[in-house]
């Protein structure tokens, strides 16, 4: 059996709705608590301001194994989908965690409560990454975010990514239809997206102000490349490996995408200077 086929415990399933339990402590140390909350969009305008406390909604316990749970969320906060002053604990038998957004990249804080919210919400996409992780340490925890973001996620709206499950294949963000579910670009752009775009000496973020998913994916846009694969298991292929030492030089990507895949050349760059919407869904009339 391949190394990146995970069979998923019986007990390891995704919960019925996406709620979770949270408090937002302010710098003078209020505290606002809100219980099954779908999303976070009472503080997404200000979310570098808060220390986030996130723990399960309806239920003292969690689905996940702890261990499971500690591990998710250290390379979450050690690859930048989470800040670094991210901190996981038990209660009990619940999984909670503690995001200090203070100073922080608001769109690093958003994916960090995603990346929670997974753990408690969708167990399937974290014990499978976990596993991955224990059987290959060296494999590319950006390359590994994109397969199980690509294979488990479809409520769109609570997620800091496009990258999406086959079942949500409506959502794109190229012509001609590339999924950016198979699509490299959205395993590099989170290495090097995450890290700029909040200026501490001002005080003052300096990232696109859309969402956190649109800003992402205007930024693989705007470089006009595509990086697709055939198939999801092409995914785990280590020649993509390479694709990684060129930082944010896409021209460098590209030819190198090229040779590694030449049967679906990469034509040459043209920049977009205004970014179509990030996505539209279609939907048939009833």
């Amino acid at each position: 059996m391949s190394w990146y086929k995970v069979e998923i415990p019986k007990n390891i399933v995704a919960r019925p709705n996406d709620s979770v339990s949270y408090s937002a402590i302010n710098a003078t140390n209020k505290k606002t608590t809100i219980k099954s909350a779908a999303c976070y969009s009472q503080h997404m305008g200000s979310l570098s301001k808060y220390t986030f406390d996130c723990f399960p909604c309806n239920t003292e316990k969690s689905l996940l194994p702890a261990e499971d749970f500690f591990l998710w969320m250290k390379f979450c906060a050690g690859y930048g989908f989470a800040p670094v002053a991210t901190i996981p604990y038990t209660n009990g038998e619940m999984n909670c965690c503690i995001f200090n957004g203070n100073g922080e990249n608001r769109h690093r804080i958003y994916a960090g409560l995603c990346c929670y919210r997974w753990a408690e919400c969708l167990s399937p996409l974290v014990y499978e990454a976990c596993r991955l992780i224990e059987r290959r340490p060296d494999f590319n925890f950006y390359r590994l975010m994109h397969c199980v973001t690509g294979k488990y996620v479809t409520l769109m709206g609570h997620s800091f990514t496009n990258v999406c499950a086959p079942a949500m294949s409506i959502y794109s963000t190229k012509p001609g239809g590339i999924a950016p579910r198979l699509d490299l670009m959205w395993a590099l752009m989170p290495r090097f997206y995450f890290d700029r775009g909040y200026d501490k000496s001002s005080n003052k973020e300096q990232s696109n102000l859309g969402t956190t998913q649109a800003s992402l994916g205007q930024e693989i846009i705007k470089n006009g490349l595509s990086l697709p694969v055939a198939k999801h298991e092409d995914l785990f292929d280590d020649k993509w490996e390479e694709l990684f030492i060129f930082g944010d030089d896409y021209e460098a990507i590209r030819k190198c995408y090229n040779k590694l895949q030449p049967e679906i050349p990469q034509p040459e760059l043209k920049p977009i200077t205004k970014p179509k919407p990030i996505h539209k869904a279609v939907r048939k009339a009833a």
